[in-house]
Formats: C-alpha cells, structure tokens, sequence
C-alpha cells in the first residue's frame, strides 16, 4: 500500500489506473490482496547475522542471490524508457532472475 500511495503522486493518472487494476471483475487482484494478508513477517530478534544468507538454487544448477525474481508484466516501457532491458539489467545486477513476457 505504501508503494501504492507513492505510485499514485509520481505517475500520471491513466497509467496509475491501469498499472493498478486487474481484469474483467478483479477477482483475482481481490483474492492475491486476501492472500497477502495472511502472510506475516516474523522478525527474529537477538540473533546472530554474521552468517545469514539469502541465496538459493533452483533446478540444481541456477545461483540466485534471493528467492525472489520478477514475473512476466510485459508493459515496463510504460514506466522505464529502456523497458524489459532495464529490468533484465537490474535482475541480472540484483543475482536474480527476469522472466520475459511473450507480449513484451
């Protein structure tokens, strides 16, 4: 929501609306937002972090910095002049992975 709310001052109005809605009735952007709130970050407190790490493998062989990547959207030009390359750049500068859309 926080994003949300910063999105909405800094893009102009169409682009805000269409980046934040979903399809047709919106069920499922409804649904993914309930599904959200379930989850629940539980900090853990007086604990050692001189050895934590973030990095996974994914079929055996593929190093990612996190076991985070970013899904395919199709519309980063509407947001970034360099569009899905920039993304590809940050991804690959992040250790992580870019799933390119076939509507890119």
């Amino acid at each position: 929501d926080d994003i949300q709310r910063e999105a909405k001052l800094v893009l102009d109005k169409p682009l805000y609306e269409y980046l934040a809605s979903g399809t047709d009735n919106e069920q499922t952007l409804r649904e993914n937002r309930t599904s959200f709130q379930n989850w629940y970050l539980r900090p853990r407190m007086m604990r050692r972090v001189s050895n934590l790490s973030t990095q996974t493998r994914i079929f055996d062989s593929c190093k990612l910095s996190m076991p985070v990547f970013v899904t395919p959207a199709g519309v980063h030009n509407l947001v970034h002049k360099d569009g899905e390359c920039a993304t590809a750049r940050a991804c690959g500068r992040a250790g992580t992975i870019f799933c390119l859309s076939q509507h890119s």
